[in-house]
Parts: C-alpha cells; sequence; structure tokens
C-alpha cells in the first residue's frame, strides 16, 4: 500500500505556474461523466439533491369560475437528500533515483538553454501530472456510476474503499415500484429484450406521470442486448438493417431501431465502459468496470444529477493550487534520503437529482 507521508511545507518539487502550465496545455476533452454528474461547487461540507422527490408531475391547471379564488393545492412530498461529502487523493512518490535523474535534467537544461532540455526537463513530471488528475477523474466515475447503478445505494467497506471506509452509506429514498427485474435473464439470447424495455422504461413509469428517454447499460451488458434474437429481429426489419440477422447490430442500429420502433416513446442506450483500476486495503489493485453490469438505469434524461466539490485550504499556495474539483501540489525534503511527490487531493461526492424519476432494472431477473 502507498505510503502515508505526511506533508511538510519544507520545499516544492514544481511551481504552481509549473502545473497550470501542464493542464493549460493538456485539457481533458469532454466525456460522459461531464453530461451524467457535472461539476458543480458547494460552500459547505455536504451534498444535497436539489429536485422535488415526487416528481416533475404533468399536473394540469384547475378551471376557475369569474370572480372565484385559485385553487390551492399543497407543495408535493419535496424532499432532499444530503450526506457529507468524501475526501480522496492520490499521490506519485520519488525516490533516489528518479531525484538523481531529476538533477540531471536541470543541469542539462542550465547549461544547454534550449527548447530540447526544456521539454524533457517538463516531461519528467508530465506523466505524475496526469496520472493524479486521472486518478481523481476515475474516482468521479467510480462514485458516480457506482451510486446508480446500485439502485442508488452505496456502502464504503474496507476492502473496496480502504480510503474512504469511515463514511456513511449512502441510500436514497427509491420507491419498490422503481426497483424491478426481468423475468428471464438478459444474457439469454431469447429473452424478451425489447417487451422489457417497453414493460419497465414506457409503461411502468408512465403509469407514474413520468418519461424515461435515457437506459445506461454497462458494455458487457450491451453486448447481450446486440447478440439477443428479438433485437437483432427488430432491427433486421424495422432499420432494414442490410446485414444477416446473425450479425450482431451496433449501438447505433438498436438506438435507431428503438427511435422507429417507439415513436415518441423512443428510448435511447448509452454505454458505460470504464475500467477504473483502485488500490485494495491490502495493497493489491482490481480492475473493473464500476457500473454494475447486471443493471439496466433509466432516467428523463441523460443527466442524473452533479458531482458537488468544495475547495480545500491550500495549506502551501506556493505548491498548491486547484484544478477542475481538486488540489494538486508537490512536495519535496532533500536530507538524508531524498524524498518528494506530486499529488492531488478531493473533497467531492455525487448527488443523484434524479433519483426519484429513475428505474432500476436487474437484468438477471434476481429479485431485489
Amino acid at each position: 500500500m502507498a505510503k502515508s507521508q505526511p506533508l511538510s511545507p519544507t520545499g516544492q518539487l514544481l511551481t504552481i505556474e509549473d502545473i497550470r502550465a501542464f493542464y493549460d496545455a493538456n485539457p481533458l476533452p469532454t466525456s460522459a461523466i461531464d453530461v451524467h454528474f457535472p461539476l458543480s461547487q458547494t460552500m459547505d461540507g455536504s451534498w444535497r439533491t436539489i429536485t422535488n422527490a415526487m416528481g416533475e408531475m404533468n399536473i394540469a391547471a384547475d378551471p376557475i369560475q369569474n370572480k372565484s379564488s385559485i385553487p390551492v393545492s399543497g407543495r408535493r412530498g419535496y424532499k432532499s437528500v444530503q450526506g457529507e461529502l468524501a475526501t480522496f487523493g492520490k499521490a506519485f512518490e520519488m525516490d533516489a533515483a528518479d531525484f538523481e535523474r531529476w538533477h540531471k535534467l536541470q543541469e542539462n537544461f542550465a547549461r544547454a538553454q534550449n527548447a530540447d532540455a526544456a521539454a524533457q526537463l517538463l516531461a519528467f513530471w508530465d506523466n505524475d501530472l496526469a496520472n493524479v488528475r486521472r486518478a481523481l477523474e476515475n474516482e468521479r466515475r467510480y462514485l458516480g456510476y457506482s451510486l446508480i447503478s446500485n439502485g442508488c445505494s452505496l456502502e464504503f467497506a474496507a476492502a473496496n474503499s480502504p480510503y474512504l471506509a469511515g463514511l456513511a452509506a449512502m441510500q436514497y429514498p427509491v420507491q419498490t415500484w422503481q426497483k424491478v427485474k426481468t423475468g428471464t435473464p438478459w444474457t439469454n439470447a431469447a429473452a424478451t429484450i425489447i417487451d422489457d424495455i417497453k414493460a419497465f422504461f414506457i409503461d411502468l413509469p408512465k403509469s407514474k406521470g413520468i418519461r424515461i428517454r435515457s437506459v445506461k447499460v454497462s458494455g458487457e451488458l450491451f453486448g447481450y442486448i446486440r447478440a439477443n434474437t428479438q433485437v437483432k429481429s427488430y432491427c433486421a426489419t424495422l432499420v432494414m438493417h442490410l446485414m444477416s440477422q446473425n450479425i450482431p447490430p451496433s449501438l447505433e442500429t438498436v438506438n435507431a431501431m428503438l427511435a422507429i420502433y417507439f415513436g415518441v416513446d423512443a428510448i435511447q442506450i448509452e454505454i458505460i465502459d470504464d475500467q477504473i483500476t483502485r488500490e485494495n486495503a491490502d495493497g493489491s489493485y482490481t480492475t473493473s468496470n464500476p457500473f454494475n453490469s447486471i443493471m439496466a438505469v433509466g432516467s428523463p434524461e441523460p443527466a442524473v444529477g452533479r458531482f458537488e466539490w468544495k475547495q480545500i485550504y491550500t495549506e502551501s499556495p506556493q505548491r498548491e493550487t486547484y484544478q477542475s474539483f481538486f488540489m494538486v501540489g508537490s512536495y519535496k525534503e532533500e536530507k538524508d534520503v531524498p524524498y518528494g511527490k506530486v499529488y492531488g487531493k478531493a473533497n467531492a461526492f455525487p448527488a443523484v437529482d434524479a433519483y426519484s424519476h429513475m428505474v432500476f432494472l436487474k437484468t438477471n431477473a434476481a429479485a431485489w
């Protein structure tokens, strides 16, 4: 397991100008997580949902007779869910050999004073700065996708989240009707997936005054969807696919078929296929998709909430700065044994605003 080394203001490896320059020159492209959980800054140490838990019901206005007062209804079931933000971070350390190489690059730049030497010196840190950002962004994905693909319920055990184990479990007040299961596992090619989509993502939510437009699934589950007999047959028939029904259709073809077949109730499938590596309590690593492979999660829109974050107090402004939702900095101590690291830290957590409008389908026919 990574060492727990206390930070000290004795020195810095990089200036904040160096750090900002790297991130400015290497921006991240917009990804699915930015749509599903856009960033939202909060001023306190907690997150909270902002959506009416009863949903935006399609209620009509009441007729009013001349000289009559406006009929007044009670405010329907407004309930905000809230919890604490999680603090998480990642650091990449330097040992004596790294320091020796770094000093040689510094000497080379001081001697040569050319663009190539400068590029080599800056490139020495590029991987660490990129990896810090990747680690923080991956935790954002892990928290958001694990939460919604487990029925808006998430526990933090020492085994899967050694640094978050003390955080209280997240349990949204999802209603019983929102948690459903199929009659036949979708891994079975004979399963009637189109019928299930209609029953659970169109008819059921419509009976509650809700329209589902987006269904998120893992890449593994979509592999079974596109290999399904009913899905392939409908794609070949309704989209006039030129290929044989024995060839699994693409995501674009499946979504085109759903749009034609369901019309105004059309649903679009989104694939969540992130592969994230996380450190376990014993120091080993596990790589997996944080989105539960048996789940299909429906929501009115692709966006389901926000990733709320709070700015962390910067202890040493000369070596720490903010990038996106996390603080990033560097530290060095050159005594008997040189030590240094580039690190990132965040105080954040996803808030699922749409939880009361969502449908959580277990596609393995198992009970909740």
